[in-house]
């Protein structure tokens, strides 16, 4: 990665303690994100993260939020590395920075089997190798256009432990998800070895997990809510062999739940898989209960070293 078009990417971008992630812009027509995103900026967001499915292509998206907006910051949660060549992404990665200095942060993930392989009709081999031949192609390749003065900032999605290592290698920050503070060894001790292989320490790198909160009194009606979400994610997410949630959650201690209720989705039977995940898991992997509750649980995930929520909204205006 020695491009010398490809400005450092330090300091550590300032995303603010609290972000939000929505896939709901691509709900929005294009000409209406103006008002939306204005009305996030003046809400103190510092960061608006959204993912790339298949709605806007998010270069597009970080065009109309970074247009309509003074400070807020646009950040893809994730950009596929299956969705674009190397040099395509970089070339956008360059000229979104270049015109909007230090307000575009580049997450990039490999995205899951399902996506990649039934979607954009490629291969999913080797996830990490791919991605590490991704980043130095991305750093290698020529760009002829106006580049940034500045720093760019670019973010790894990453879950097992190479990826989390790599991600502390050459990475601004960690794009976490299903991320437990009890179980904080099983994940940045591998990003802080990645670190300092490459002259770095952990405060070197923004760490950042996603939170979805909600508080109620009701909290058995709140466990209830979340439950089909989270056998979906443990049952469905990938491929039975490629499952990189379930994984990541069997390393954090919950193995036993991750495999049953893995084999009772994979077998159809997703109703059972449902009533399989228990309560601690899910008080465990939401920020959901009492004010309390919530209040603990964010203690407990800034406690663990985490400097950044990612907050994802699920209500809904009338």
């Amino acid at each position: 990665m020695t491009d010398s078009q490809t400005p450092p990417s330090f300091p550590k971008p300032d995303l603010g303690r609290i972000g939000l992630w929505t896939g709901s812009l691509d709900g929005v027509p294009g000409t209406k994100v103006r008002d939306v995103v204005q009305e996030i900026e003046s809400l103190g967001f510092g960061t608006l993260w959204y993912p790339e499915t298949v709605g806007r292509e998010p270069f597009v998206n970080a065009s109309l939020i970074l247009g309509a907006t003074t400070k807020l910051k646009a950040a893809t949660g994730i950009a596929s590395v299956a969705a674009r060549t190397a040099m395509a992404m970089q070339a956008g990665w360059k000229a979104l920075s270049e015109v909007y200095p230090q307000r575009f942060v580049l997450g990039l993930g490999t995205s899951h089997g399902h996506m990649v392989t039934k979607l954009h009709k490629s291969t999913y081999d080797k996830p990490y190798s791919n991605m590490v031949d991704y980043l130095d192609t991305m750093d290698s390749v020529p760009y002829f256009a106006v580049a940034p003065t500045g720093p760019m900032y670019r973010v790894l999605a990453a879950l097992g432990p190479k990826m989390l290592e790599l991600t502390g290698e050459v990475a601004d920050g960690w794009l976490g998800t299903s991320f437990i503070p009890e179980a904080a060894d099983q994940v940045i001790p591998h990003i802080r070895a990645g670190a300092e292989r490459a002259g770095r320490s952990l405060a070197d790198i923004d760490m950042q997990v996603n939170a979805t909160i909600e508080v109620g009194d009701d909290v058995e009606k709140l466990l209830d809510k979340y439950r089909p979400a989270a056998a979906f994610t443990l049952g469905a997410m990938g491929s039975a062999s490629t499952n990189f949630y379930n994984a990541a959650y069997s390393r954090a201690g919950w193995a036993d739940t991750a495999a049953e209720v893995q084999s009772l989705w994979v077998s159809g039977d997703k109703e059972a898989a449902v009533r399989a995940v228990p309560n601690e898991f899910l008080l465990s992997t939401y920020m959901i209960g009492t004010e309390k509750m919530v209040t603990e649980r964010i203690s407990a995930v800034h406690a663990a070293g985490i400097n950044t929520l990612r907050l994802a909204p699920v209500g809904r205006t009338s």
